[in-house]
């Protein structure tokens, strides 16, 4: 761990990418077990997620906030990131997370928040010259660097054909500006 970083229990934060795995999971484990409490924390977590920590104004979702969900001027969640307030990683995370809810609960609600996310992939996180996905954005949804993660570009292939699929119509599959 970098020593300039305070241990994670001294930086006590709200990460939208540790939601989203939340969400994730609870709904994975609804489809397993079919624990109707599981979807019922899987919704609360999206409800919460949509309410603290996506951006009205700009599109996407916030990185990270404080405990309170107040501002937070440190969102890093691992000391090798950059600190940037939107990153691809944690909104392939909602991504991921707002599919598989969605197979278990079509909400209307989370099939916009979906087709939000899937549309903020293509128009803001793809890179229309190089095909790969930007890694850190500012507010604005300027680029924070030239960094490709070929890792990621294929993850997120895959992540956004089945989220395009789940919303089926109104999805994106065949989709190109």
């Amino acid at each position: 761990m970098d020593a300039r970083l305070p241990r994670r229990a001294e930086r006590p934060q709200k990460q939208t990418y540790s939601q989203a795995f939340a969400i994730y999971a609870f709904t994975e484990y609804h489809q397993a077990a079919g624990d109707a409490s599981a979807l019922a924390l899987a919704r609360e977590l999206f409800r919460l997620v949509e309410s603290k920590t996506r951006d009205t104004i700009r599109g996407g979702y916030l990185d990270a906030c404080a405990a309170d969900w107040g501002a937070l001027t440190d969102m890093r969640l691992g000391a090798e990131d950059m600190n940037a307030p939107k990153t691809m990683n944690t909104h392939l995370h909602v991504l991921e997370a707002y599919t598989t809810l969605h197979a278990s609960w079509p909400d209307p609600e989370l099939r916009t928040a979906l087709q939000h996310t899937l549309e903020t992939f293509c128009d803001r996180i793809l890179d229309p010259k190089t095909h790969h996905f930007g890694l850190f954005f500012d507010l604005e949804w300027r680029s924070l660097s030239d960094q490709v993660s070929y890792g990621h570009d294929v993850e997120g292939s895959w992540l956004l054909l089945e989220a395009a699929e789940q919303l089926g119509s109104d999805g994106l599959v065949g989709w190109n500006r």
